[in-house]
This record gives structure tokens, sequence and C-alpha cells, in this order.
């Protein structure tokens, strides 16, 4: 069985205060992950920012129904998905081992920083921003206290678990929306700790 998730959720109000709002779309864009909890007044937090894990639990929900009610095999759960798509099929293989028989992730981000990197003037943690409000020089967590940015490492996950599903991906070193830098530090954590994995890349 493959899933496939939206990035775009109504939350009962126009969310202005995004960016994404003021380029092209009131609706939230979650950036795969989740949303401040104070996602149905505002995403602006005066302290720290606590983020409810909306999207990951949304799909395990999807999963479950589907084994329990549909019969799919839980042996055969595969996640495949672009861009943002390939950042939440990698988050799920880290975080969902059990759960996931094998990924295909394209273009996908491996960790969410502050750093420039000489391809791209991007920076990545500002695309949680839109769900989850301003979050530089503040601490962002989850519910349960964990760091918002430690549980979305791509690097320190994979270098953490044992049995992580086969992850196939794909990167380019020149993307203008996909920093390359936070990249090789993922390659260099699978190979270390012998994951299958296969990783392609151009300029």
């Amino acid at each position: 069985i493959f899933f496939f998730v939206n990035d775009r959720v109504w939350v009962n109000r126009p969310v202005m205060e995004s960016r994404d709002a003021r380029d092209y779309c009131p609706a939230v864009n979650t950036f795969w992950f989740g949303y401040n909890v104070n996602i149905a007044h505002s995403t602006k937090s005066a302290k720290n920012v606590v983020v409810d894990n909306f999207t990951e639990k949304y799909l395990l929900g999807l999963i479950d129904y589907a084994q329990n009610y549909l019969g799919t095999d839980r042996n055969r759960t595969y996640v495949m998905g672009g861009s943002m798509g390939g950042s939440a099929s990698v988050a799920m293989a880290t975080h969902f081992p059990d759960r996931i028989a094998a990924v295909y992730a394209q273009v996908p981000v491996y960790a969410y920083t502050w750093e420039k990197c000489s391809t791209s003037n991007a920076i990545t943690a500002c695309r949680l921003e839109c769900s989850c409000g301003p979050l530089k020089g503040k601490k962002a967590s989850l519910q349960d206290g964990t760091d918002l940015f430690e549980y979305m490492n791509g690097a320190k996950n994979i270098a953490a678990n044992r049995d992580i599903p086969p992850i196939f991906a794909t990167n380019g070193r020149s993307d203008p929306s996909i920093p390359w830098v936070n990249n090789p530090p993922f390659y260099t954590a699978a190979n270390q700790a012998r994951h299958a994995f296969a990783v392609f890349w151009y300029n």
C-alpha cells in the first residue's frame, strides 16, 4: 500500500501571518510535520513554541485504518514523495522503522537548520515557520518536550536506529530550494550505521 500526503490544511481561518499566505495561499502549509498548538488563533508565540505532531499521527492513523479495515499487508507499506513529501518519507522511515517497508524520497530535506549554503539562499528551518510561527531564537519542542530540531535531525535519527527500512533518494547539489549542506551528513551517518541506502545526485 502507498500513501500520499497533501501539504495544505484549512484550519478554519486564513493564516495571514504566514509568508505562504502573503505569497499565494492562506491555507497553512505543514511542510510535512505539524502545527503550533495555537494554530486556531495564531502561529505566533510570545515565548517558546510548542508544536503538535499532527501530520505523522494522521498518516499513522491512515495506515492503521488500511491495515485493519482494508486488509493490506502490514509488511508491505511503502512511502514515497518529492520535496516536502520526500522529507516526510525519510522522517517516517527513521521515526517509525517498524511500520514502513521501504522509502523512495525525491529531493528531501534531511535536517532543519538555519545554515545557508553555497548553492542556495534557502534556510530550511523557515519552512516550518509557516505552520509553527517564528522559531529563530526560541526553543521549539513537541508536546512531550522533545526538541523539534533534534526530532527532525535525519542524520542523528538514522544513526540511532538499528533497523531502518531501505531508503532510495535523489538530491541536487544546485537545488535552489533544498540546501545541499544538510545532505552529506545524512549520507555519512547512513553509511556508518550500515543501513540499506542508495542516493543519487548531480549538479
